[in-house]
């Protein structure tokens, strides 16, 4: 569904706003508003090189990171492979 919705927008170019908090819960908690059925970070990253491959991103951000919440280091691991990707293809 992501790349028909991706395919619908009629605009050159996009604001990529990455929320760590919307890793499923059980592949990354980023913060307290961590929650079950969202995306792998596989499944994240393959998002960001659809958004990439459709459009020219503007601006990016990675945002809702709070290393509290953070205890087995997963989310500052998909943070980093995340803005890796972003700046691998910028």
């Amino acid at each position: 569904g992501l790349e028909a919705a991706l395919d619908a927008l009629r605009t050159p170019r996009v604001y990529l706003h990455l929320d760590l908090d919307a890793l499923d819960a059980g592949a990354a908690r980023a913060n307290g508003f961590a929650a079950a059925g969202g995306p792998t970070l596989a499944r994240y990253l393959e998002a960001v090189d659809a958004v990439f491959h459709r459009f020219e991103v503007a601006a990016a951000a990675l945002t809702s990171y709070d290393p509290a919440a953070d205890a087995d280091g997963r989310a500052r691991a998909a943070a980093l492979a995340l803005l890796e990707r972003v700046c691998a293809r910028a």
